[in-house]
């Protein structure tokens, strides 16, 4: 949204997330002495993905001016797999990586059908290989903390072979990187499997 003050007369810009809270707020325009500004508006250009900011400028020129400027959203940094997996399954990110936006989340496909299957969240990465550790698949890493101050915990079970975790960006988070890694049972659940780790950057 846009808006001036007809106090300052200043022409701002506000970004709201899906809640309706404020995420970023710019000065477009702050007038010179005498000048007055007009209410405008503001537009989405899908193809450069930006929005454009409609305003209008009295007293510096003769008939006025009608300025139109451009605000962007933060670039998004694209989501990184990492580490070795040692299942066919594989770890995704769907939607946006912006704070504020929802409709966001984590996706495990490939999974057996029917297996048993979770999701765990970190704030740093690990590399620890699974040697000896009962029920794991030989071969396979734990590739985010499982405990202590860098683990934040795990996603709710669910079974395969698709999933999806719903993971909405609230307006409050700060920027930040979060891990996940996917772990699940086999379909006779005899032994666990590990995905590759997914590192997503959350921007504002």
């Amino acid at each position: 949204m846009t808006y001036r003050s007809n106090v300052t007369e200043r022409v701002y810009v506000r970004s709201l997330g899906y809640r309706a809270h404020r995420t970023r707020q710019e000065t477009v325009y702050a007038p010179s002495p005498g000048e007055v500004t007009l209410s405008g508006a503001v537009a989405f250009d899908a193809d450069a993905n930006r929005f454009l900011l409609a305003y209008g400028v009295n007293g510096s020129f003769p008939g006025g001016l009608t300025q139109v400027d451009v605000f962007e959203h933060p670039a998004q940094i694209p989501p990184v797999l990492g580490g070795l997996g040692c299942s066919s399954a594989t770890i995704a990110w769907g939607g946006s990586t912006l704070i504020g936006d929802d409709d966001c989340g984590v996706e495990l496909s490939g999974l057996p059908a029917g297996a048993l299957t979770t999701v765990m969240v970190a704030t740093q990465p690990f590399a620890s290989l699974l040697t000896g550790t009962p029920m794991v698949h030989p071969g396979c890493w734990l590739l985010v903390p499982n405990t202590g101050a860098n683990s934040i915990g795990t996603l709710p079970i669910a079974f395969g072979p698709n999933v999806r975790y719903q993971v909405d960006l609230p307006e409050w988070l700060g920027p930040m990187t979060l891990h996940f890694q996917g772990v699940h049972f086999d379909a006779a659940a005899t032994e666990v499997f590990t995905t590759q780790r997914l590192s997503v950057s959350f921007v504002k």
